[in-house]
């Protein structure tokens, strides 16, 4: 799971500014892989029968102008939290991820 979540965001850190298409993919991944990586059994697969209005929604986000420069970080942030065992900060970093530009 750590080798999935860490490849995700080698490639988001990779994409340019004019990436929305690419960061959209990417960020879906994301955030699948942090589903999976909660325990919940019922939320990864909520998750996928959402996964075309997600990535709609996604793609009106980046092309609102968020970079993956921005995201990035925070997905950092996140997936630090999620694999250090850290509830508070992982909470934090999901709120910080929902809240941002919005």
């Amino acid at each position: 799971m750590h080798e999935r979540v860490y490849g995700i965001l080698r490639r988001e850190l990779a994409l340019g500014p004019d990436s929305a298409g690419e960061m959209t993919e990417t960020s879906f991944l994301f955030h699948r892989q942090i589903a999976a990586a909660g325990g919940n059994p019922i939320y990864p697969i909520f998750l996928c029968s959402m996964e075309s209005t997600y990535k709609i929604l996604l793609r009106q986000y980046y092309d609102g102008g968020v970079t993956a420069g921005e995201v990035v970080p925070m997905h950092r942030r996140l997936y630090e939290a999620i694999f250090d065992r850290d509830e508070t900060a992982a909470a934090a970093g999901m709120k910080e991820i929902l809240l941002y530009r919005v």
